[in-house]
Parts: C-alpha cells; structure tokens; sequence
C-alpha cells in the first residue's frame, strides 16, 4: 500500500489549491476526486477580484472567462447597479476544475478519479482511505457532507440551489456583459452571470417548501421566475437552457464556521470550513484561499487545529456579515427598499462587497 505525505479528499478547488501547493512544496499527494469526467455543479460560478491571482498562481488561465465590472440587484419590483469594487470573471465550474485539475497533476500530484472515501481510518500515526496511506489529510468535499469530519450545522440549511446555462438572446446577452445580476423574489434570490463560449448561468435559491413553483419544464421555470421578479422578464423571455433537467443540492449549511479541528493531522478546507451565503460571491475565493493555506501550514509544520483557528477568526466576520445580508434579501419588501438606498448610496455595495472579502492569508 503507497503511502503519502498528504491525501486530499475532493477534486473542487479547494482541493485542488491544497494539493497543488503541496506538490510544489515537494510533497507527495493523492488527490480522490469521486466523479470521473467533467460534472455541472451548483454554484454561481463568479470568481471575485481577490479570487483571480490565486487562479494564476497555479498556472490556471482565465482567458476564456468573462470579465466583470458592474453588478445590478433586482427586488420584485425595482432594481439598481452599481460598479464592483474589484473586477471579477465569470467561469463555469465545469471547465475551471477541469483546468485546476490538469495543474495539480502537471505540478505532480497523484489523481485518484472516479475513487469516492466513504471511510477514514487512522493506525500507526497513519490515515488508511481509498486504497492507499498518508500521513495527513485534507477534506475539501465541498457542500456534500463527509461524516468522519463531523456533520456540519449551518444557520440556515433549509434552502435548496438550482443551476442552469442558458443561451440568451443576442439582446438580453448585450445587457448582461461585464454584468452580474442579482435578483430577489417571494421564497428565494439568486443571480445571472455570463461565462464562457456565450453562455450565461442562472443560479438561484428557494425555500424547501417552495420549490414546487420550479418542478416541470424550461417554459415553466422561465415563466415562473419572470412573473416573480420583473428584472428577470427581459433576460429569460426567448431563452434556451444549455442542459436540462438543472443541477441542484440541498441542505446547504448557510452561516457556518468551524470552531474546532477533527484532529490535528486533518485540515478542513472550503465549504467544510465554513460557508458563506452564495450572494456575496466569495464562496470561490474562500475556498481557495483556504485551500492554499492549508497547504502553507502543512509545509510549515502547523496542526490543523492551529490552521483551524486562524481560518476561523478570518472568515467568521465576512460570513457572519454575508448571513445578515442572505436574512435581508429573503424579504422581498427589504430588498425593493436596498435598491433604493443603493442607488442613493452606491458606495453602499462597494461596504458590502469589501467587508464579504477575506483578506490574503
């Protein structure tokens, strides 16, 4: 059985980040990614400005992506924009992985693909999983729970996230470049962004018992989300899903921080480190900066549990701020009346955005 500096649990970038970085500190890693070819996953698929630099830091280039400037939000009935403190890309997930995983390997990290770990076992000062050994290990599982880390609790888990592309028409597409639209509406919020090849991602959320009002075909969903919020209309009238049925997850634990390490050779990273209400548009970025530190502290000879608590200090204050804001925007009311302060106000946004932000770590 090969045993390894480091096993990382999840190909997402999170994992990735961690496992690159080793590799180039001249560890060696396995790297379990448990689906074996490209897969669309939930996510808003915005990388903010803070995010960009860590991207080039492992070679990933974003030349495919699109960049944005500007945001708009959309209440039921009125709607603002403001420009966006730092510029942010817009690409899909589906090809940023694959792209973070083609650098890991080229940087020498051992790809286990289509290798799901169900279990963790630790004997001997080493962690058994997956078929091979290492000396510490690194969950990066993202949203989906991984029960020998702990089940995560969040503030707010009742919300269920869908996710589709669409192909706008060439009006609506005009509108949305350097463009990322938020939009609020009775039992839910989500965004519009554009990524690569013309495509643009329409993500949102909905309260569980809500999600009735989406079940059925593109026509449906499209008419529901138009008459919802009058922002909308304009951009989804005429357009076409670039898969269908959407990708959707649930039980997402909005507003939660770990406080504590599992123990002091597993390092939690990303979505099993805390998660941020997906409207601040930070949930990428954090991810990878956690990933990398993660990694810094490993080669540094830090335990989790100190890694823990320094992560947990830096992200608490911005997903604290990004909870009281996913609060707000679930209330239709309030969230007609921040556009009005918005556009009497803008800076309003530039306060949002730059106190959601993590700080280089």
């Amino acid at each position: 059985m090969t045993t390894f500096d480091a096993a990382v649990i999840g190909g997402g970038l999170a994992g990735c980040l961690a496992a690159t970085h080793l590799a180039r500190g001249g560890m060696s890693v396995a790297l379990f990614e448990k689906r074996s070819t490209a897969h669309h996953k939930v996510c808003g698929e915005f990388i903010s400005g803070e995010g960009v630099p860590l991207l080039h830091e492992v070679g990933v280039s974003l030349e495919q992506a699109t960049h944005i400037s500007n945001m708009r939000l959309h209440g039921p009935t009125r709607s603002c924009e403001a420009p966006l403190p730092t510029a942010a890309r817009g690409l899909s997930r589906l090809l940023l992985d694959e792209l973070l995983l083609k650098a890991a390997q080229e940087s020498g990290v051992e790809l286990m693909r289509g290798e799901a770990v169900k279990t963790l076992e630790q004997a001997d000062g080493l962690f058994r999983l997956g078929g091979v050994t290492a000396r510490r290990v690194v969950c990066a599982t993202g949203k989906a729970e991984f029960k020998p880390v702990q089940t995560r609790a969040g503030r707010d888990s009742g919300m269920v996230g869908f996710k589709v592309h669409l192909r706008l028409p060439a009006k609506a597409r005009d509108r949305l470049r350097q463009y990322v639209d938020l939009f609020v509406f009775e039992n839910g919020y989500g965004g519009l962004a554009p990524v690569e090849d013309g495509l643009t991602n329409l993500c949102f959320l909905m309260e569980r018992e809500a999600i009735a009002k989406v079940q059925g075909d593109w026509p449906h969903v499209s008419r529901w989300l138009s008459g919802a919020c009058e922002g909308l209309a304009g951009y989804l009238d005429n357009a076409e899903p670039a898969f269908w049925p959407m990708a959707t997850v649930a039980n997402v634990p909005y507003g939660f921080v770990r406080e504590s390490a599992v123990s002091d050779d597993i390092y939690c990273v990303g979505d099993q480190l805390a998660v941020i209400p997906s409207l601040t548009g930070e949930g990428m970025t954090i991810a990878m900066q956690t990933g990398k530190r993660a990694a810094e502290c490993i080669l540094a000879g830090v335990g989790a549990k100190e890694f823990q608590l320094e992560m947990a200090a830096v992200v608490r204050p911005r997903v604290q701020l990004g909870f009281l804001v996913h609060r707000l925007f679930k209330s239709p009311r309030i969230s007609d009346l921040g556009t009005q302060l918005v556009n009497r106000w803008p800076r309003l946004v530039e306060y949002i955005f730059r106190h959601t932000r993590s700080p280089a770590v």
